[in-house]
Formats: structure tokens, C-alpha cells, sequence
């Protein structure tokens, strides 16, 4: 069966009305000797994809948030619990927070990172590993994202 074009250019523009083609997890090598089965004279082959750096599904749940910190730093968050991803591809549960259904959110400088969940706010002091909640009373209300 032949199938013309299946191979065939992988170029991305920047903008989608001008070309939108998108060649995901593949690359293309030209055939150079011009023989082959393929018209096109074109191969597909698998680029290098993505290997586990940590298994974070031991909490048998879902991540609902990941974050990088500016000083290279990274966290997720898994059900209720604030994971710090190491290095030595382990993780460090860095404390306890109130969860809902919506997605987690986070923000951080070189001291602090926020972070939003169930409507509460906490802060995390990068230089100590503490992680606390910000007391509702300082509040104006439920909090969504940060």
C-alpha cells in the first residue's frame, strides 16, 4: 500500500494560519541514495523521549501542581502533601496542606514560594524548609491562585 505524502515535510511556523504541521516524538531523515519503497524518500524515526526522574505515585494519588523554583529548586503537590523533588531523583514531603478540586497553584521568589490550595494560602520559606499557613483573618477571602 502506498502512502504518498505520509512522509513528509515537518516544518512549524509560528503561526498556525500560516503552516500547522507538527511532528511530535519523531524526526525525518532524508533516504540519500534516492532508492527505497518510499517516493518521498523520506524516514520516520523515534526521537529520545522521556525517562522517569521520580515515581511520585507511591501517595496513590493524582500531582496536582508542579513548580521550579528560581534557584532550582522543584516541588509537586500530591493530594494533601507539599513534595520537594531532589536531585538523587528522590522526593522530601515538606508538610501538609487543605486540598479541594481544583488544581493547585504556586509562585515563588528567592526566599519564599506561595502557594494556593482548598481555598487557603501558605507560604514556604526556602531558606528554613517551613512550610505555614496564612492565617484567613489576613485574608479578604477564599483564596483560588496565587
Amino acid at each position: 500500500m502506498n502512502f504518498e505524502g505520509f512522509c513528509g515535510p515537518s516544518y512549524a511556523s509560528e503561526s498556525a494560519l500560516v503552516d500547522c504541521e507538527s511532528l511530535i516524538n519523531m524526526y525525518t531523515e532524508i533516504v540519500e541514495s534516492g532508492r527505497g519503497r518510499n517516493p518521498d524518500r523520506l524516514a520516520l524515526y523515534p526521537a529520545a523521549g522521556s525517562a522517569l526522574w521520580v515515581d511520585l505515585t507511591g501517595s496513590g494519588t493524582s500531582v496536582r501542581a508542579l513548580h521550579s523554583t528560581p534557584g532550582k529548586r522543584s516541588f509537586a503537590v500530591l493530594g494533601t502533601t507539599l513534595q520537594e523533588i531532589n536531585s538523587d531523583r528522590t522526593a522530601t514531603a515538606r508538610g501538609t496542606i487543605t486540598t479541594d478540586t481544583v488544581p493547585n497553584s504556586m509562585v515563588s521568589g528567592d526566599t519564599y514560594a506561595l502557594l494556593a490550595s482548598g481555598g487557603s494560602l501558605y507560604t514556604f520559606d526556602l531558606s528554613t524548609n517551613t512550610l505555614a499557613q496564612v492565617s484567613a483573618a489576613n485574608l479578604a477571602g477564599s483564596v483560588s491562585q496565587v
